[in-house]
Order: structure tokens, then sequence, then C-alpha cells
């Protein structure tokens, strides 16, 4: 009986393989799945996204959809080997350089070269901008991914949440340059919902069955609705959005540089900063490259002029003495009063016009500072 069990049990396993693959192949031939809609993953060894990808965000505060070249980067090929009349600029940082919630024409970097280009210059600007990083795995990603794209100038964007993603570590962890490795469960997670038809299918299915906020992102990225998802409610109440982010948020997410005075355990994460920092410009200096340092101010702190971010001022002074460029985007963003530049109150990150700012202004500082051929 036992025997039999088991073969009956083979044969039921064989079966639900079989069923299981032919739906697999259904869904793919006929219906063009897997779409990519959860082919996130965090970045790990050989790449910053998935190369060739075209990925749809659906659970984000605004829908958006990320497409990748063949090296994994978003945006348009790059050529290789860069050509000898191209002068290459790296745009290293977070998730305002990777461009959350924008698609990749409206990513910073990318609005960068075509401003560049259209002054008559052969300029190719790279976003080797990844969400959640902090400068350990800016460093990483420069010296992993970006070195062998021969990069002329890197652009290392500051955000405050920068520092707070320090908190707790120490000099020696943060230069072990190991910090890329992906999570075992996370790459489970993302093969069998990022790469499979039927893993798509279903959590797709679910996921418009229980939520209406699913669902409805899902709407807003057909193509009627696409120009409507930056119409925020509020986005005009500059001073209330700000408040309430700096009362509930930013001492979630940006903690540190929030802070007026700073006492010792801050202090030190920021000197590790600063010494990270020292780092990344000395690879810069030894490998023959420029490095710009901008300053992104966050939304309390361009809308709130009263209060004191003193952040900046020391970032520009370490700046100075490292004598790295820093450009400080903060007047930038004043001088644009009473636009909506951010997708506030809904987040706090720049929508297209924001990050259209963010470009121009680093285009006139480095015709401004000649650093540009």
């Amino acid at each position: 009986m036992l025997k039999r069990a088991l073969m009956y049990l083979s044969y039921l396993g064989m079966a639900t393989f079989v069923v299981l693959l032919v739906a697999e192949g259904v869904l793919r031939l006929f219906f063009g799945l897997p779409r990519g809609m959860y082919d996130i993953r965090p970045v790990g060894n050989t790449s910053l996204y998935r190369p060739n990808a075209t990925m749809y965000l659906l659970w984000t505060p605004i829908p958006y959809i990320i497409k990748t070249n063949s090296l994994g980067f978003r945006g348009p090929e790059i050529t290789m080997p860069k050509p000898a009349d191209t002068f290459r600029i790296i745009a290293l940082g977070d998730s305002i350089t990777d461009g959350f919630y924008v698609e990749n024409e409206n990513t910073y970097p990318y609005q960068l070269e075509q401003i560049l280009r259209d002054e008559g210059k052969k300029v190719d600007v790279v976003n080797a901008g990844r969400g959640w990083s902090a400068i350990d795995v800016e460093f990483e990603i420069l010296r992993r991914f970006c070195m062998p794209l021969q990069p002329d100038l890197v652009v290392l964007t500051f955000v405050s949440n920068d520092i707070e993603e320090l908190r707790g570590k120490d000099r020696e962890s943060l230069l072990k340059h190991d910090v890329l490795v992906a999570e075992p469960v996370e790459s489970s997670e993302w093969l069998l919902f990022g790469r499979t038809a039927l893993g798509e299918f279903i959590l797709d299915a679910s996921l418009r069955t229980r939520f209406e906020k699913y669902r409805h992102n899902r709407a807003m990225l057909s193509k009627e609705e696409m120009d409507t998802r930056y119409s925020v409610p509020g986005g005009e109440k500059f001073a209330k959005n700000a408040h309430y982010y700096l009362e509930y948020l930013s001492k979630r997410f940006d903690g540190i540089a929030y802070y007026e005075k700073f006492n010792e355990k801050q202090l030190q994460t920021i000197n590790n900063y600063l010494y990270c920092l020292e780092q990344v410009n000395n690879y810069c200096k030894t490998n023959h490259l420029r490095l710009l340092f901008v300053y992104y101010p966050d939304y309390a702190e361009i809308y709130l002029p009263e209060r004191k971010f003193p952040i900046s001022g020391i970032l520009e002074a370490a700046c100075t003495r490292q004598d790295i460029p820093f450009l400080n985007l903060l007047p930038a963003f004043r001088k644009e009063q009473g636009k909506v530049l951010h997708l506030a109150p809904l987040d706090f990150h720049p929508n297209p016009a924001g990050n259209r700012v963010i470009a121009r202004t680093i285009a006139e500082f480095l015709e401004e500072k000649q650093l540009l051929p």
C-alpha cells in the first residue's frame, strides 16, 4: 500500500508539473506574460537592474515604468567603447537620481543629457542611481559598474537620508566592497513573481482582487491616464506640506540631517559620511575623474526658510577642504516660487518639473565652473 501510494503521489506530482508547464507556456505565447510588473530586485553583483527589462511599478504612491538598457542602467543604450569625442558623466545617487515615480525621460540624468546635447555638446549622462542606497553602496556602484564605461565626470547627489542610512555602521564596514550582495530570499521571490508568467499572473490577479489602490494604479498606466498622475490634490499648499513632512516624516527617514544641533553619536555618523566622501574623491582623483557634489534640499528646507538645516554648511565646508565643486540646489528650487515641483503631500520626491529644475541647474553649474570640455 505504501509503494502504491508513493507511485500515485509521483504521478500526481508529474501531472501537476505538466499542468503548470502548459499554463506557463500559454501565458507566454498568447498573453505576453511576464510583462515585468514585479521584476524589481535589490542591486546585486552583476547589474543595477535586470538588463533589457521593462518594469511596471504598481504598488508605489505614483505608478511608473522603468526601462533598462543591455547593461542594466535606466536609459538608452551606452556606446562601448566610449567614442573618443564623447564626454561621459556618471550620475550617482539614490532615489532622486534613480528617478522614483517618473519615467526614464523625466529623470534628471536624462534631462541633463538632453540640455547639454541641445547646446551642441557630445555628452553622455549615465543614470547610475539606485533607490535606497547610501554613499557606501554608491561608491561600490561607481567601482563595479561605472568604471568600465570610461567616465570623465562623476555627479554625486546628496539627499538627507544618505547620512541616516549610515547610522550604526563603522568605517571599516562601510568600505568592505561587499554591499551589493542580494539576500537569497529576495532573489527567490524575484525569481517566482518577476520571471515566471504564472507567478506574475497569480500575484497580479490576487492584488487586483484585494486592493483598490492597486487597481487604481494599474489603470493610471494606461495611455489615457498617464499625464494625470502628477496632479496631486493639495500640492500647492507648500507650507502645510512642509510642516507635515518635518513633524511626521523627517525623523523617520532623514533623522540626523534634520536636527539643528547634533549630539556625539550623530556627529560620529556625519563624520563617517565625510570619511566616505573623502575616499570617493581620492578614488576619482586616482582614476583621473572629476567629482561634483550636488546637495539636494528636502521639501521642508525649501518651503520653511526660517528653519535652519546646518548639514548643508557642514557638507560644503568638507567639499571646500577636499577641492570638490559643491552645488546647492536650494536657491534654484526657491527661485521657482509657486510652482509645484514635488509629489507632496502624497510623496516628497520631485515630479517631472522638479527633475527639470535639477537638470537645468546642474547644466548651468557645469558651464559656469568649466567642468565640461
